[in-house]
Formats: C-alpha cells, structure tokens, sequence
C-alpha cells in the first residue's frame, strides 16, 4: 500500500488504538503507530499555547463517535465553532499533520479546484472530497499538547529558538 505524508506523517499504537476506537476510549498524546491508511492528528484546542487570535485561523476538525473525521473547516467564524465539539467537548484542530494512502488520495490532490482567494489548493477541500466518495476512511488522532507553528516565513525564528533551546544536537537549520 503506497502512503504519502503530508508535512508529516503520523505513527500510532494499533491495536490499543483500535481497541480504543471500538470501546469509544482516548488515552491522549500515547499512540505512536496507526494501521489507518489515511489519519490526521487532532490538537486539543485548548492545549495550544497561542493568542486566540492565531488559534482562530486553524482548520477545525469535526470526529464522529469513532474518531472518524466528518468535517474539516479552514479559519471558521466565531459562530461556527460550538458545532465542532467532540464528545466531551473539546476543539479539535488540525494543525496540517497527515498520513495518506497515496492511491487513495492522488485523485483528489489532482482534481482540487483552486481556491479563488489564496490561489492554492486547500487540503481540507480534498479531505472533504475524499469523505464525499469514502466516508470513515480518515481517523483523527487525538492530542493534547502544543507544538510548534511553522505557517509563515516568520515563525522560523521562533521555530530556530525552540529548537536551539530544547535539542542539544543543531539538527535544524
């Protein structure tokens, strides 16, 4: 099976994932392997260490019962937001950390329209996609915990300071 990660790929514990998916359990920021061809990880919006403000411009992710991703929208207005809750009530972001399975998703890549105002491809446009044809084919991995933004040119620095402080070894930059 051909995989394509997309600025990351994602690896999760299986079978405790599996089980846990079944019995409706979470134990967050523990899975490290998935058997799930196609997963995103979604951030507990409340762990992010960000200004709302930054926070608000975040894609939401809607899970169903399971973790299976049902929606996905980029920077949602102020009242939009309450219906994107999971069970017990937390934000769901995703903060563009995927796993696909290459054949799978190719068509959607190829085939998603441009957005007219930033004249790129949205990724939560293909996912959309993709649920439209194959529902319960993306799984949402549930985290709490924050991690670094590298969105524009100027998180770099912050991002090169992170690194500097908390890794001993200059792998980065």
């Amino acid at each position: 099976m051909a995989h394509a990660g997309v600025l990351g790929t994602l690896n999760y514990a299986e079978a405790a994932y599996i089980h846990d998916l079944k019995a409706g359990l979470f134990n967050y920021g523990t899975y490290r392997e998935t058997v799930f061809p196609n997963a995103l990880i979604s951030y507990d919006r409340e762990a992010l260490d960000f200004p709302t403000e930054r926070i608000s411009r975040f894609a939401l992710v809607l899970l169903d019962e399971l973790g299976y991703l049902v929606d996905i929208i980029e920077k949602p207005a102020n009242k939009q937001t309450h219906k994107y809750k999971d069970r017990i009530g937390k934000l769901r972001v995703s903060m563009n950390l995927f796993k696909f399975d290459g054949k799978m998703i190719y068509p959607y890549l190829k085939n998603c329209p441009i957005n007219s105002k930033r004249k790129e491809k949205e990724l939560p446009t293909v996912l959309l996609n993709l649920l439209r044809e194959h529902p319960k084919t993306v799984v949402g991995i549930p985290f709490s915990e924050h991690v670094q933004d590298l969105t524009t040119k100027d998180d770099i620095v912050t991002v090169k300071k992170h690194l500097e402080e908390n890794y001993k070894r200059k792998y980065f930059l």
